[in-house]
């Protein structure tokens, strides 16, 4: 089945349905292109459209659990012969509690197990008022999530539905899904310290956006 979120480009901008959607959310977030920024990718052209508008902004990449938080690394990929990449992982970030303005990641979540960490990390290095915006898959006819499968202490997986991967900027084998999220996600979000939970969905092929892709948006707490 075609995946119009991720095959359909815009003619000019270059940047897919998806990608586009979160440039449009970032955008439609932020008014100051002072703000400061995290975006949890940087190997993309989502990073380059946001940064020229944004020049605050800082992307990263996860590249491996070897490697040492906010440091840059030179690595190469079967897309990419070699890039100078910051590295973070969403689990621990290397960012200042408060420091941020806004954190940004699209199609994350599903791939880190522990994701209510990676939730209460994005909300440590907000500052009060502060916006997480964000994809995943969302399955908004699911009351719970389904965890689809665990690591184990050996480095294997431990499968409870068939294994599920996607493309990855990094890695050409792709990235292995532990999650499909459902209406508890957003329990989860604000158990995080997120005073506000949006899901924003766009279909409106006129302007591009030809399929039902959600975007999430968080305002922090202020106190």
């Amino acid at each position: 089945m075609l995946n119009l979120r991720e095959v359909v480009r815009c003619a000019h901008c270059k940047l897919t349905n998806r990608q586009r959607l979160m440039a449009c959310a970032i955008a439609d977030t932020v008014s100051d292109h002072g703000v400061r920024i995290a975006l949890l990718e940087q190997a993309s052209r989502l990073y380059r459209s946001v940064k020229r508008r944004y020049p605050n902004t800082m992307g990263s990449e996860f590249l491996g659990h070897d490697k040492q938080q906010g440091k840059a690394y030179v690595w190469r990929s079967s897309t990419f012969r070699f890039r100078y990449t910051r590295h973070e992982d969403i689990t621990q970030l290397s960012y200042r509690s408060k420091s941020l303005d806004v954190i940004a990641h699209s199609d994350v979540l599903e791939h880190v197990y522990d994701y209510r960490a990676a939730l209460h990390e994005c909300s440590r290095v907000l500052a009060p008022g502060g916006a997480l915006v964000f994809t995943v898959p969302f399955f908004q006819e699911r009351a719970t999530s389904l965890l689809r499968g665990k690591p184990n202490p050996d480095g294997s997986l431990t499968h409870f539905a068939s294994p599920e991967y996607h493309g990855d900027g990094v890695r050409s084998a792709g990235i292995y899904t532990f999650h499909w999220f459902g209406l508890d996600l957003l329990d989860e979000i604000r158990a995080a310290g997120f005073a506000q939970v949006d899901v924003g969905f766009c279909y409106a092929p006129e302007l591009g956006f030809a399929s039902t892709s959600g975007v999430f948006r968080a305002i922090k707490q202020t106190s």
